[in-house]
């Protein structure tokens, strides 16, 4: 099945999920097989969590649907995009497996899915968990641009997952902790644009050159995302 134009999403946040698990969104960033995306289709149905979307063009052939088992429903309502910006969420978590437990490299600092879990479970609204294509990861841009980034601490010698046993493990570490929902709401992806927009007038303001501006940004990002505002 090839996507069509309604299929790539429209205007607005995303409905919260109307699974056992609300408001959680898997994104699969331009997957390379079909045979991947049925796979953690079937994942997603095992943790009631149906709001799968995919950036990119693959079409979805029958081996997708023949792996995705009892996750059927969950191919049949996937949405395309043509960037992940274009999946509007309170909250984006980049998944990958450049692992850093140093502050100062502030683009691969990292924190598991176990923490992941903990925090997301202070706060209401949707949230993304964001899987790059299973060659390269997510690109450095596109992790810089999440509130949260994570990775799963794997042997060192051979740290990238299988897609589907990833989003397996993020769901399931996500179930122990997201119910029920709290109260609290997360600032949507607007406000967040909206105060980093102004962030960067103030920080153009006060003659920051372009590159020294790109990594203030990236800190208060993560000190944001980590702080759930």
């Amino acid at each position: 099945m090839r996507p069509t134009e309604t299929e790539r999403g429209g205007e607005g946040p995303v409905a919260p999920d109307d699974g056992v698990r609300p408001g959680i969104v898997v994104v699969l960033v331009r997957p390379q097989h079909p045979a991947n995306v049925g796979s953690v289709a079937r994942v997603m149905a095992n943790f009631g969590v149906t709001d799968l979307h995919i950036v990119g063009d693959l079409p979805l052939d029958d081996t997708a649907y023949r792996l995705a088992m009892h996750g059927r429903h969950v191919l049949d309502r996937a949405r395309w995009h043509e960037a992940v910006a274009d999946v509007s969420v309170n909250i984006r978590v980049a998944t990958t497996g450049r692992f850093s437990t140093n502050p100062k490299r502030e683009r691969r600092l990292a924190l598991s899915p176990e923490e992941v879990a903990s925090r997301l479970s202070e706060h209401a609204g949707t949230v993304a968990l964001i899987f790059g294509p299973e060659d390269h990861g997510l690109s450095n841009e596109e992790i810089r641009d999440c509130d949260l980034v994570s990775s799963i601490p794997a042997d060192p010698a051979y740290p990238i997952l299988n897609l589907s046993h990833a989003v397996a493990i993020y769901l399931y570490e996500i179930s122990r902790h997201r119910w029920p929902l709290p109260d609290r709401e997360a600032a949507s992806a607007a406000e967040r644009d909206l105060l980093f927009g102004r962030i960067d007038g103030l920080l153009t303001t006060l003659d920051y050159d372009k590159a020294r501006r790109e990594r203030v940004r990236t800190y208060l990002r993560r000190i944001l995302g980590r702080a759930g505002v």
